[in-house]
């Protein structure tokens, strides 16, 4: 375990040693995986564009009435929102594959050229996308057992609308019981996926990067299931992970903290200047009176200079995170898969 730590540690140490290094890589990975999506992207919209203005069903501001009312548009749209999210996914996550190959370099105590990154290898382009599709599929498996599930247990239950109006009475009940299990086994068939498939990029990059050659996505997932077989490997990449979090939760806490004042604050300016003389503001009674709570004796310039001021900050850390953490999980990922695959 020590040499666990101390191998992660001095992998870590070599990163900030290349500090500018480093942190020019991962700007220019991030601007490339810009390009993808919008590259792979923009197409995806002219194409549904398209479809719904020979339809007649174009839309700017996106009818919520007609969204509901017709079934074609409705599912058009849940159709192009589920691909564009599907895009992000995988193109954005691409990310990894190119931090993988950057950190690999570092593990071995050498600085890749900016140049010689994956940026435009098809080879392993096409491996990386194979391998992501297969894994959407098997992360749907949790989200279709639980739809299925929920299926069954109206079935066994009751009608749809006797089921549904008896979830809505909150009581407690055989339907309600049975979707609070349903959702906690699918939370942690989630998890346990996540984990088993966790080292999948990795090993693709890695075998990649030691023998170019590429294997059927199928074998990177299995490769994945087998090192984490053990019991002592799963204890070891919690402890890892627990310590990873704990050094970097100073940098999130601040991040998420002043963020959300800056939330607040703004929302508490819209709804005190901007909605106060209209009728919504009923509807949003709650939400203001927890705000003036906190901010009923500040005036507007002084709540505008905290607003300010909470965004600098959040932005700041905003930076901060990704100059100093981004990334880091990914070393040490490629960190724990080299330790123990020996």
């Amino acid at each position: 375990m020590r040499d666990l730590f101390w191998n992660i540690f001095s992998n870590i140490l070599f990163i900030y040693k290349n500090f500018f290094h480093f942190n020019l890589s991962k700007i220019i990975i991030f601007l490339v995986t810009i390009l993808y999506i919008i590259a792979f992207f923009i197409p995806l919209l002219i194409v549904f564009a398209t479809i719904f203005y020979f339809l007649g069903m174009f839309d700017w501001g996106f009818n919520p009435y007609l969204f509901l009312g017709n079934p074609y548009y409705m599912w058009f749209w849940l159709l192009f929102f589920f691909l564009g999210f599907l895009l992000y996914v995988i193109w954005y996550s691409y990310s990894q594959v190119l931090l993988t190959r950057l950190n690999l370099s570092y593990a071995d105590r050498e600085k890749l050229s900016i140049s010689k990154n994956y940026y435009l290898d098809k080879k392993i382009f096409w491996a990386y996308l194979k391998l992501s599709l297969l894994l959407v599929l098997i992360f749907l498996l949790p989200i279709i057992i639980w739809v299925l599930w929920f299926i069954v247990l109206i079935i066994i239950s009751w009608w749809i609308t006797e089921s549904l109006q008896i979830v809505n009475s909150g009581i407690s009940n055989n339907i309600t019981l049975g979707l609070l299990i349903l959702t906690v086994l699918s939370i942690i068939l989630f998890i346990y996926l996540s984990y088993k498939t966790a080292f999948s990029y990795i090993i693709l990059v890695n075998n990649y990067y030691k023998k170019w050659e590429i294997k059927t996505p199928s074998y990177y997932i299995k490769k994945s299931f087998k090192f984490t077989k053990w019991f002592k490997i799963f204890l070891k990449f919690v402890l890892v992970l627990l310590t990873l979090l704990i050094i970097t939760f100073p940098i999130y806490f601040f991040e998420d903290y002043y963020s959300t004042k800056a939330q607040e604050i703004k929302s508490y300016i819209n709804l005190d200047t901007f909605y106060k003389a209209w009728w919504d503001l009923e509807k949003n009674t709650l939400d203001y009176e927890a705000l003036r709570v906190d901010y009923w004796d500040k005036s507007l310039e002084e709540l505008s200079y905290d607003l300010k001021k909470y965004s600098n900050l959040s932005m700041l850390f905003y930076i901060l995170e990704f100059l100093f953490v981004w990334g880091l999980f990914n070393m040490v990922l490629v960190s724990f898969y080299r330790v123990e695959k020996k």
